[in-house]
């Protein structure tokens, strides 16, 4: 049977996203690397949720229910009714505007890496980070996590499914080790080195039916003490933070085992709040379109002159990405989800 809805995932969905809007709108959000925090939340917590769907479907497989063809079938179903509809939505509309003359970072060479979910290797050929098309790339790299996760966990005994995670954790800490001294973007946007949040995320979902729920509370209060400190010294001594942030996996994944442990607590309360909940259940979509809604472009292609300020700006392009996402849950998303013979496991 499936895993009941946790409460308060949705939660760290809708902080995450804030983040990153924020980081896309403003000067000392983006200092304060809210972007690659929020979208290193996401890792964690698709490597969380999907090594446990995995894990679950293994054992299926291992019991006689079900075969790894079917059960591989059936995991890709799931992604793609989830994922590929309005990302696909978006790139087609973008082709069509390509009709009345060259798009901006879509004309040229790097249309075909988005349809292919390969962004985050043009970003790294290239250098170019692509404008309003520049967030795909942390899809890309979700993407290609299910690709190479999903028929390794599926057809490895269970058993081992732990050191399928550490091989992930491994692999990307190396990477990232052999990285250092290069560019910073390389770094950011190398899929095996990302691999690592989701290995971690993995872990901390295999281990969360064992943890001790004070010892989660104990190692998340922890990892964000040291989490604030450090950052508040790095802030202070250079404007920005950059090693600091490299902690914040470790500390989403002690969180995540923490509020699997006690779904109860005021902390769970607190993220399962009414806006949060909806703001995460509708996160993917807000992601997905909220670096297309900047109010000059649509100012310019509606003919307007007027200009609002900066602040009105910013809530004007939040609240019409809210609307968009909402519309896209309700019309497109929610309803192909319904498709699923299985109900989903997130």
């Amino acid at each position: 049977m499936p895993e009941q809805r946790i409460a308060g995932l949705d939660g760290i969905r809708a902080i995450a996203v804030l983040m990153v809007f924020a980081s896309h709108t403003n000067n000392i959000a983006r200092d304060l690397q809210f972007g690659s925090i929020g979208v290193w939340a996401f890792f964690v917590l698709s490597g969380f949720l999907i090594v446990r769907i995995l894990y679950r479907q293994r054992l299926q497989i291992e019991a006689g229910q079900t075969s790894f063809g079917s059960e591989l079938g059936t995991f890709y179903k799931r992604r793609t009714l989830r994922i590929f509809p309005i990302y696909y939505l978006i790139l087609g509309s973008a082709a069509l505007l390509t009709l009345l003359g060259p798009l901006l970072n879509y004309s040229g060479a790097p249309w075909p890496y988005y349809w292919a979910y390969l962004t985050n290797f043009y970003i790294q050929i290239s250098g170019n980070l692509l404008g309003n098309f520049s967030h795909l790339w942390s899809l890309a790299i979700e993407e290609q996590f299910y690709i190479l996760a999903a028929p390794m966990f599926l057809f490895t005994p269970a058993r081992f499914a732990i050191y399928l995670c550490g091989f992930f954790l491994f692999a990307g800490l190396t990477r990232g080790a052999l990285l250092i001294g290069s560019s910073e973007s390389t770094l950011h946007f190398d899929s095996v080195f990302n691999f690592y949040m989701m290995g971690l995320g993995g872990l901390a979902g295999l281990v969360v039916p064992h943890a001790d729920r004070r010892l989660a509370l104990s190692a998340t209060a922890f990892f964000s003490v040291v989490l604030l400190a450090l950052s508040t010294f790095e802030y202070a001594v250079s404007r920005e933070i950059t090693h600091a942030i490299l902690l914040f996996p470790i500390f989403t994944a002690s969180l995540c085992i923490y509020i699997f442990k006690d779904q109860t607590s005021a902390l769970v309360r607190m993220l399962d709040f009414k806006l949060l909940r909806g703001l995460g259940r509708i996160s993917y979509g807000f992601y997905l379109y909220h670096n297309f809604v900047k109010l000059d472009s649509i100012r310019g292609a509606l003919g307007v002159s007027f200009e609002p300020s900066n602040k009105l700006r910013i809530a004007l392009e939040f609240s019409i990405t809210v609307a968009l996402a909402m519309l896209s849950w309700i019309t497109i998303e929610r309803p192909l989800l319904g498709l699923k013979k299985k109900p989903t496991y997130t």
